[in-house]
């Protein structure tokens, strides 16, 4: 994930570039995101260990799940965020920003970004292609890394489960040579 970030970072000329991934609340009322990867230029402060990067209500970004829910991308100027976008993005020194959702199986899963920490730009149709492409082959990768994961666990369940009966199996057979040298 980390060279992925990197090379996109580096062909978009963006200074940061981070996976958020969606998550209900607690209570189900709300959704949420929380930053779970991230590449930095050199020089630029990295967020991951931001708190307010985990668990972050997208209230706090009026129309931005709705814009991923459709399929579109979301950019920002610093001097167009809201009051509430100026409190969290300015402390991150975030001058400009594009987002493209990341979508597994038809669900909304998450987001890629990239930030400009230096300067107002809006992001060329190339970089905002490149943005969705990337979205598109992390979904991928995710995807393959759940399922890898999921047959590894099914592996390690039918492993178990053999490892249970050969142990059974053993124990009868033992038992049944302990019965027969008992009536000798």
């Amino acid at each position: 994930m980390q060279d992925a970030l990197r090379l996109m970072g580096e062909a978009a000329r963006a200074d940061r570039v981070y996976v958020f991934e969606n998550h209900d609340s607690e209570d189900g009322s709300d959704v949420l995101m929380s930053q779970r990867y991230e590449w930095t230029r050199e020089g630029v402060s990295p967020q991951i260990e931001n708190p307010d990067t985990q668990a972050l209500s997208y209230r706090n970004f009026p129309g931005v799940l709705e814009l991923f829910r459709a399929g579109r991308n979301y950019q920002r100027l610093a001097s167009q965020f809201t009051p509430r976008e100026k409190e969290l993005l300015v402390p991150q020194e975030i001058r400009s920003l594009a987002c493209a959702p990341i979508v597994l199986q038809g669900s909304l899963w998450g987001f890629i970004g990239v930030d400009d920490c230096h300067e107002e730009h809006d992001w060329s149709p190339g970089q905002l292609l490149a943005l969705k492409t990337a979205a598109v082959g992390i979904g991928g990768a995710i995807v393959c890394r759940d399922a890898e994961r999921n047959l590894e666990g099914k592996a390690t369940e039918f492993t178990s489960q053999r490892r249970v009966r050969a142990s059974t199996l053993e124990e009868s057979t033992l038992a049944a040579v302990l019965r027969t040298h008992a009536t000798d």
